[in-house]
């Protein structure tokens, strides 16, 4: 298992029942999709698919639909450029 993968959350997801998964991919999905750069956005689907492989596909799948496709979103550099700074 690579590092910083979190061996609870492996064990929780593949006891969980098929609505379970379903629910979790929903709800990452949900805060991936809410102004997460490109760059992180891979880096995520890499630690899911590290979990679970299925999860990590499925989750892959539900952000390029809602996205469109890759984020467009600039990362920390917007919470810098909120703060004006």
């Amino acid at each position: 298992m690579p590092a910083g993968v979190d061996l609870w959350l492996c064990d929780s997801v593949h006891a969980a029942d098929a609505d379970a998964r379903a629910r979790l991919v929903s709800n990452v999905v949900g805060h991936l999709c809410d102004g997460v750069s490109e760059k992180v956005l891979v880096r995520a689907f890499e630690y899911w698919r590290n979990i679970d492989k299925d999860t990590g596909d499925k989750i892959e799948a539900g952000v390029r639909e809602k996205l469109g496709g890759e984020s467009k979103a600039p990362g920390m550099a917007s919470a810098i450029s909120i703060g004006g700074k």
